[in-house]
């Protein structure tokens, strides 16, 4: 692996070297000519500078060492080790750097949590895990057709679910509504299904109509005729 103190002997004008001359950099180990090529590269170069930024206390650690211990008979060192300090300084700003986007994203979903509680309030924004209790809904005409309706209120609106049952044999009109009637006197058809003998059928509809303007919730033929109701 070249070091940056190799390229400054040699003269070394490589591009992708020179993102690696920022500790060299630092610690004034560049000769005058490629620190002022690198500065010119530091003025457009984002990794750089965050590079140079993170090693900018390392002169100041160094000044601490004792003076005796920098005049005192140098040791060789490993050929490598200048290679292995460099690639473990580059591990911990990589590791810095995960560190801080992992807590960004963090922040940005316990603001999302908070954000939902504040529009929607304790146990709004998702279905209550209690359903709504269920109540028989009233025959209107004689019929071969029974059900019950639960009504759960939203910021939105209401749900309308239905539960219901045909007796018999399929001798009747076989086309159903689920039909909201407002207080005003407004109808909205919410769903629709086609009769299925001796089986219980579970069906769902949404209105923005909330509980207090409902004036009744209906099931009616095809044809309109209205067969069960229900007054919240």
């Amino acid at each position: 692996m070249t070091t940056p103190f190799d390229r400054t002997l040699r003269g070394d004008d490589s591009d992708a070297d020179i993102h690696h001359d920022d500790a060299a950099y630092v610690l004034g180990a560049l000769s005058p000519a490629d620190r002022h090529r690198y500065e010119q590269h530091l003025a457009g170069c984002d990794r750089c500078r965050e590079s140079v930024q993170e090693l900018a206390g390392l002169p100041g650690l160094l000044s601490r060492v004792p003076v005796e211990q920098v005049t005192a008979e140098p040791v060789a060192a490993p050929p490598a080790l200048a290679d292995n300090l460099f690639v473990a300084a580059r591990r911990v700003r990589r590791r810095r750097r995960f560190v801080t986007v992992a807590s960004g994203a963090v922040a940005a979903a316990v603001c999302l949590v908070l954000a939902l509680l504040l529009a929607f309030g304790p146990g709004q924004g998702a279905t209550s895990t209690q359903p709504p209790p269920a109540q028989a809904m009233t025959a209107l005409v004689p019929a071969p057709v029974t059900a019950t309706a639960a009504l759960a209120t939203h910021p939105w609106g209401t749900d309308v679910t239905v539960r219901c049952r045909y007796h018999g044999p399929a001798n009747y009109p076989i086309g159903y509504t689920l039909v909201v009637v407002d207080t005003g006197g407004h109808t909205e058809q919410i769903s629709s299904w086609s009769v299925v003998p001796d089986k219980t059928m579970v069906l769902s509809g949404t209105t923005a109509t909330r509980p207090a303007q409902i004036r009744a919730i209906q099931v009616r033929t095809s044809d309109g005729t209205p067969v069960l109701s229900l007054t919240p």
